[in-house]
């Protein structure tokens, strides 16, 4: 089976917990999450609690996104999100300037969205290229999958009716793996053509 895929490396840069000045805290755990859009900065912190007592685990700061990266992890990529970050961040640019970046690469389909589908072969489904949302959407893809795969396999979720399968196989034909059918996208070998008669003869 070959999927429209590629590896798309993000970065992310982290702050231990207990660097940000005390002023600031209290921002910070009222907005977990916050978008800087002009630079495409996104900071995510973790506010601490209990007791009474306020506090801020680690920060975490992600931007950027490189396309079709299989090689190590690129300096000028690093740098750039540093320099981002102590532009919005000015008051924490001593910490900045050593913290640790890290990268990943994550498949991502190339429309964009997941791939939640069966294949040609009967017993074979997939539920891949959701890019940098996996964590937003893997909770919908599991369930959706569940669906696929039967009705029995969904019961073990939450018991799901014969409404909630038609809305899944709906939504089945938007993240089948035969939208790609035809495309050109520069792979060696085509997408898949085949029905999917092991879904649904809609799907």
């Amino acid at each position: 089976v070959y999927l429209p895929t590629c590896g798309v490396r993000g970065y992310s840069l982290t702050l231990p917990s207990g660097v940000v000045p005390s002023e600031h805290v209290a921002a910070l755990v009222r907005w977990p999450c916050v978008v800087w859009e002009d630079s495409h900065l996104v900071l995510s912190s973790y506010p601490l609690g209990g007791e009474g007592r306020v506090g801020l685990g680690p920060l975490r700061l992600t931007s950027i996104a490189e396309i079709g990266s299989g090689g190590a992890q690129s300096s000028r990529c690093s740098e750039a999100l540093r320099r981002k970050a102590m532009a919005a961040l000015p008051f924490l640019q001593e910490h900045l300037r050593d913290a640790r970046i890290a990268s990943g690469l994550r498949p991502q389909s190339a429309d964009d969205l997941p791939i939640v589908s069966g294949t040609r072969n009967p017993n074979l489904f997939v539920n891949v290229g959701h890019g940098g949302y996996g964590w937003r959407l893997a909770c919908g893809s599991a369930e959706l999958l569940a669906e696929l795969v039967g009705p029995k396999a969904a019961e073990i979720s939450d018991g799901s009716d014969e409404s909630t399968r038609a809305e899944a196989l709906a939504l089945a034909k938007v993240l089948s793996l035969r939208r790609f059918a035809g495309w050109k996208i520069g792979c060696r070998h085509p997408c898949e053509t085949e029905e999917f008669t092991e879904l649904c003869s809609t799907v």
